[in-house]
């Protein structure tokens, strides 16, 4: 259940990106008046090319922790190591992306430890219909 909230904030996080990044440098050009309009042109094209590269990359990730958690009720050991892969990538990226919100990297941590008891992985190692 953890993994859907984490993955499900990438994705807002991925969308928010996406739109916001180039609609808010938009609105700061237009509103500028010490800014010449080629210089206004770079900036809104560069911002709108970093916004949706790091969106797009934010949404793709996010799918990635959905399907897996989306594995696991039929998932196998595989699916326990790429979960725990997927929370091992989302620790630096939570300390990238949510910069003062603990909750992101918090709960990549406990996903990593709760995926790591020997519990866990006998659950995932149990026969499967």
């Amino acid at each position: 259940m953890l993994l859907f909230v984490h993955a499900g904030i990438y994705a807002a996080i991925g969308l928010l990106v996406l739109v916001l990044g180039p609609t808010i440098v938009r609105a700061i050009v237009h509103h500028d008046d010490t800014i010449s309009p080629q210089d206004g042109r770079n900036a809104i094209s560069t911002v709108t090319w970093v916004s949706v590269l790091t969106g797009i990359g934010l949404i793709l990730f996010a799918a990635w922790g959905i399907l897996l958690a989306a594995g696991f009720p039929k998932g196998g050991p595989r699916t326990r190591v790429a979960a725990i892969v997927w929370a091992s990538v989302a620790i630096p990226l939570s300390l990238v992306a949510y910069i003062l919100w603990m909750f992101a990297l918090a709960s990549a941590v406990i996903i990593i430890v709760f995926l790591g008891l020997n519990e866990c992985a006998e659950w995932f190692r149990r026969p499967r219909e």
